[in-house]
């Protein structure tokens, strides 16, 4: 079973990419082998009614994915690290695409 944190931001496209390439250097112990940031993309209609539907208008998206079964338990540290290094009003994370985390 895949665990994947679904994050969608408000920011510009090029601001996200500066935000996330500066998350992968600051805590490369994460972002490493233990969790896998794919590519950031333009949020397309059903992500944007996603994002909507949690008062947020998201212009791009990435995914956080779980990729060492043992860092399951820093979830919650993934979460406040991204909130913290893009805004908290300026991203969404669902886990799963279902579950506000």
């Amino acid at each position: 079973m895949s665990v994947d944190l679904f994050c969608y931001t408000s920011l510009s496209k090029k601001e996200a990419a500066a935000s996330i390439e500066s998350l992968r250097k600051q805590h490369d112990a994460l972002f490493a082998h233990n969790f896998v940031i794919s590519s950031l993309r333009d949020a397309n209609l059903m992500h944007k009614e996603i994002a909507l539907e949690y008062g947020l208008v998201a212009s791009c998206m990435f995914l956080i994915s779980l990729n060492e079964k043992s860092a399951a338990g820093s979830m919650s540290t993934v979460s406040r690290t991204v909130k913290d290094g893009l805004g908290k009003s300026n991203v969404l994370l669902l886990l799963n695409n279902e579950i506000p985390y």
